[in-house]
């Protein structure tokens, strides 16, 4: 599933949670949708349940959603079989945004950044050229590196190859 509430309405400004998958024939599926008050744990434990009892009960393999931590706890309570990835897209898209200057000054880094995250075969693979870019390019300071590095088992690719995920974004 890839589950995404960046939609707002614009009369009442109110989220629009959309529930997303894909049938057993490949194609899209709109498996539910809902307007939400806030995006709250409370509130998300509520459309999960709600979707879980529209589904027969029925967990999901895998989901994938932004990075809200009320989202994340819901999901953990609500459907703890579920693996859960983050959208590496949107994290993608925030870093180079946060790291745009590095990016400029390091020539070669955003290549090898690339080549790093998009094509490592397996995690040991990841982390020695991880750690080989930072110490390469002397971003042993640099915070969303760090940061990456920290989370970066719940949307880096490698960390998801014996997974299924269709949605490579939400």
């Amino acid at each position: 599933l890839s589950f995404d509430t960046t939609y707002m309405t614009s009369r009442y400004n109110l989220p629009f949670a959309l529930i997303v998958g894909i049938s057993g024939h490949g194609h899209t599926l709109i498996f539910g949708c809902a307007f939400i008050s806030d995006e709250t744990t409370d509130t998300f434990k509520w459309l999960f349940e709600a979707f879980l009892e529209s589904m027969g009960g029925k967990h999901p393999k895998t989901i994938i959603t932004d990075q809200d931590q009320a989202m994340r706890g819901a999901i953990e309570a609500i459907m703890p079989q579920t693996i859960h990835r983050n959208c590496f897209f949107h994290i993608k898209s925030k870093w180079y945004n946060k790291n745009g200057k590095c990016f400029a000054v390091n020539k070669g880094l955003p290549e090898t950044f690339e080549d790093i995250v998009n094509n490592s075969l397996i995690e040991e693979e990841f982390k020695y050229q991880w750690q080989k870019m930072i110490v390469d390019y002397k971003l042993e300071g640099n915070k969303y590196f760090k940061k990456m590095w920290k989370t970066g088992n719940r949307f880096i690719p490698v960390y998801f190859k014996e997974n299924f995920y269709l949605f490579l974004q939400t």
